[in-house]
Order: structure tokens, then sequence, then C-alpha cells
């Protein structure tokens, strides 16, 4: 029963970390503007969400042979409780969030400009609220993803300030030294002469060099992994 109980677990832990996760990192994207970049992570998504309702169905499963094997009475308030809940979740995914974000991928198909204020506008609809999509709860993640260590090996959080004469500004942070050359490099922490609003951080999800080269402007802002 502990097997199960702990695959039950871990599949929900899963499945509500694929489904939810890729709604919000689809709205920071979309609030971004960056319509190249949505589209590709549309097509991320969509496989991800195939991964996570696979989970979701599994843990139904392990959940059944949990009570089964335990003995628990599967008329209690609380087990009817989560079915009614499942049954509720499965209902909001078919009926409102599949239609509406099957809605923004085709409006996300257009040209871009248009497609991306076309999918802006939509992120900020009633329609978007109820499913699952809440400005505020993003305005959070950006907050805590922006806390993260931007000098991490695979995560980087880099802003992207006004283009000053198409040239992106930056500059070093008061009192610190050149950064160490070679593959020290990386550690070296600096601050940005334009402070990042939420809808213009973008994450970067790779191992490589994320740099915005200008050093006759104002200097080099790195964030990069070591090679």
């Amino acid at each position: 029963m502990l097997t199960f109980k702990f695959l039950h677990i871990i599949t929900m832990f899963g499945a509500v970390t694929l489904l939810v996760g890729s709604m919000v990192f689809l709205d920071l994207v979309a609030r971004a503007r960056d319509i190249v970049t949505y589209r590709r992570m549309d097509a991320i998504v969509q496989r991800t969400d195939m991964v996570g309702l696979g989970l979701f169905l599994a843990g139904i499963v392990f959940g059944v042979l949990t009570a089964l094997m335990g003995g628990f009475d599967l008329t209690a308030s609380w087990l009817i409780l989560s079915y009614v809940l499942v049954v509720a979740l499965v209902i909001e995914g078919v009926v409102i969030s599949l239609p509406w974000y099957g809605r923004i991928r085709q409006a996300a198909s257009g040209e871009d400009d248009a497609a991306a204020a076309a999918v802006e506008r939509m992120m900020r609809t009633p329609r978007h609220l109820a499913s699952g999509g809440d400005p505020a709860q993003i305005d959070r993640a950006t907050e805590l993803m922006r806390s993260l260590d931007s000098t991490a090996p695979s995560v980087h959080l880099r802003a992207h300030p006004p283009a000053v004469d198409g040239h992106q500004r930056w500059r070093r942070c008061p009192g610190r030294a050149s950064p160490p050359a070679g593959r020290a490099a990386h550690r070296h922490r600096r601050c940005r002469a334009h402070r990042p609003t939420p809808d213009d951080v973008f994450l970067t999800l790779t191992g490589r060099k994320v740099e915005n080269a200008d050093a006759a402007q104002g200097g080099t802002a790195v964030e990069a992994s070591p090679a």
C-alpha cells in the first residue's frame, strides 16, 4: 500500500506541476509580447500537457489502488469530495481550458505584431481568468523567478531594457571590480541600468551564454554558464 500511496502522491504532484506550470509560463511569455517565443513554448507545452495528463490518470489509478489495498471506506466523505474535485477538474479542462487555449493558439498563428497584441489582449479577459490565468499570480511567479540565482549553470534571468540608438544599455554594479577572466567569469553578477518589470523578464532554460554586447556604449552584461 505504501508503494501505491507514494506513486499516487508523486504522480499527482507531477501532473499539477506540468499542467499548471505550462499555463504560467505561457502567460508569462505572452505578456512579454514575444510571439515567436510564445509559439515555440506552446509547441513544448502541447507535449508536456500530454505527459501531465498521463500522470494525472496514473495518479487516479494509484489512488484507487491505495484505497482498496489500505481498506479505506470508498464512501467516506473525504473520498467522495475527492471524486467530485477530480470530475470538476476534468470538466473544467475539457469545457473551458482546452478550447480557450486553442483559440489563443489560433490567434498566435497570425502576423507577428497583430498576433502578439491579440494574444496579450486575450490574456487579460475574464474568460482567461476562468481558465486559470491570473495576472496577479503571473506577477508573483515572475518575482519568484527573478529571485533565483541568475548565475546558476542551467537557469538564467535576463531583461531587455529599452534600446538607445539601436543598442541596449547596461551598467556595472557600483563599487564592483571587473569580472574575473576564464571559467570564473560566469559567477560575476552585475546590476542593470534599467530595472526590469514583470513584462520584460525572460527566463532562459538553457546552458548557453547570455550576453548583451555594447561595451563602448555602457558595458557588457554577461550571465553565462561555464564552458
